[in-house]
C-alpha cells in the first residue's frame, strides 16, 4: 500500500505535461469557417495547416504523444518537431522557460502561446498560435481543437508567447 502511495506521489510530482485537473475549453466553431490563416513570415504555413487539420479531435491523453492520445505540451512538441524540426522540452512550463519571450504584437503563426489556470502555479497549458487570434491545442474535453485567444475564458488565463527558431 505504501508503495502505491509513493508511486502516485512521485508520478504527480514528475507530471509530464498539462495537469489533467486543468480544464480548458474550446470555442464553438462555425463548421463553414477556415480556422487557419496564411500569415506572416514562417515558411511552413501549409504544412502547419495540414498537420493541425490531421490532428484535430485526436483524443486528449495526459502524457500522450500519439494519435491514440496527446496532451497540450505533447501536441506542441510534435508540431515543433515535425513542422519546424525544432526540439522543445516536454512540459508547458519548460517550453515557456526555454522559448524566446515575445510581446503579443510580435506573435506570428507557429509561435507558442501559454496559459495559467491557477494563480501562482506557473504555466500549465500551451498551444500553437495560428494567427488572427486563433490557436490549436489539446484539451481534456475534446482533444485537439482550435480556439480563440479573444474568448473571455482564454483572455483571462493568457500568460504570454514564445518563439523557437528564427
Amino acid at each position: 500500500m505504501i508503495r502505491v502511495v509513493l508511486l502516485v506521489l512521485v508520478a504527480g510530482l514528475l507530471g509530464s505535461a498539462c495537469q489533467p485537473s486543468v480544464r480548458f475549453r474550446s470555442v464553438k466553431k462555425d463548421p463553414n469557417s477556415n480556422p487557419t490563416v496564411d500569415r506572416n513570415n514562417l515558411s511552413k504555413t501549409d504544412d502547419l495547416s495540414e498537420f493541425i487539420n490531421d490532428w484535430l479531435y485526436t483524443p486528449y491523453k495526459y502524457g500522450g504523444m500519439s494519435r491514440q492520445g496527446v496532451d497540450c505540451s505533447g501536441f506542441t512538441k510534435l508540431v515543433m518537431s515535425h513542422i519546424y524540426n525544432i526540439p522543445v522540452p516536454r512540459t508547458a512550463q519548460e517550453q515557456y522557460n526555454d522559448g524566446h519571450k515575445l510581446s503579443d504584437s510580435r506573435r506570428v503563426r507557429g509561435d507558442l502561446v501559454f496559459f495559467r489556470n491557477v494563480r501562482g502555479r506557473g504555466v500549465d497549458h500551451v498551444g500553437v498560435f495560428l494567427g488572427e487570434g486563433k490557436f490549436a491545442h489539446a484539451i481534456e474535453s475534446e482533444g485537439v481543437v482550435i480556439s480563440d485567444l479573444n474568448e473571455d475564458y482564454y483572455r483571462k488565463r493568457y500568460f504570454g508567447a514564445c518563439r523557437y527558431g528564427n
